[in-house]
């Protein structure tokens, strides 16, 4: 549910005062500290650990589904189009994200946040694998990938 600070006559007859009431997302200067930190955090975090480059951040957060445009919509204070609501960066989110991408819990909240990782929950070979991967184009992939597949075999009958 949107918040609401005040009321603005849009209108006004002899008979009757129309009032609208302004929700956060319509004034830029309203928006809640905690989600602008957030905002800002996670642009900060994108530019520098992934090299501004967006859908990796949306596979390791949605990796059955990764959605570039979902964390396009989450670093957007004030939508594109006036009649849309900006992407909702509240707690689950956060916290999400910053499990996903092995941060401590809490540093989006912080303004200007160190962004500090706990070492025990990152995955470090993952994240570089995946960047790796990234890299490489599409032939370069399946010859990737077809190199794992045989490490995983070899494994299998080692074991």
């Amino acid at each position: 549910m949107a918040h609401y600070h005040h009321t603005v006559i849009c209108k006004a007859t002899p008979f009757v005062e129309f009032t609208k009431w302004c929700a956060s997302h319509q004034n830029a200067g309203m928006e809640d500290p905690v989600v602008k930190a957030r905002r800002q955090n996670l642009k900060r975090l994108i530019d520098r650990d992934y090299d501004g480059n967006q859908s990796k951040v949306a596979r390791l957060i949605q990796p059955d589904r990764p959605s570039q445009s979902y964390i396009n919509g989450l670093l957007q204070a004030v939508p594109k189009s006036e009649d849309k609501k900006p992407k909702s960066f509240g707690e689950k989110a956060a916290r999400k994200i910053e499990h996903a991408l092995g941060l401590k819990r809490g540093q989006l909240d912080i303004p200007n946040s160190a962004l500090i990782y706990d070492e025990s929950r990152r995955d470090i070979a993952r994240d570089a694998l995946h960047s790796a991967v990234d890299d490489l184009d599409r032939h370069e992939q399946q010859e990737a990938l077809s190199f794992i597949r045989q490490l995983q075999a070899r494994r299998r009958k080692a074991g």
